[in-house]
């Protein structure tokens, strides 16, 4: 199962939603794909600190929709 999650800055509230990822899911195999809609903080790093994390980051802004749209296609359709 893959779990898509559009971001753009708000770095606490990405990191809130992975630790509530974490602790709600202790059965469930999954990935994290991060659509990161080229964030200015450290959301780009987030995958040092976390297993079953991909950062799929746009090389321009699209918004929030089009970065949740492009992103529900394979990680490797959107390069």
């Amino acid at each position: 199962m893959s779990i898509v999650i559009p971001v753009y800055n708000q770095i606490h509230y990405t990191y809130a939603c992975l630790v509530s990822i974490l602790e709600h899911t202790k059965d469930v195999t999954y990935e994290v794909i991060i659509a990161d809609d080229v964030s200015t903080d450290a959301t780009e790093h987030l995958s040092d600190y976390a297993e079953n994390l991909v950062i799929c980051r746009n090389q321009t802004n699209q918004g929030s929709f089009g970065t949740a749209t492009r992103r529900r296609r394979r990680p490797a359709e959107n390069m």
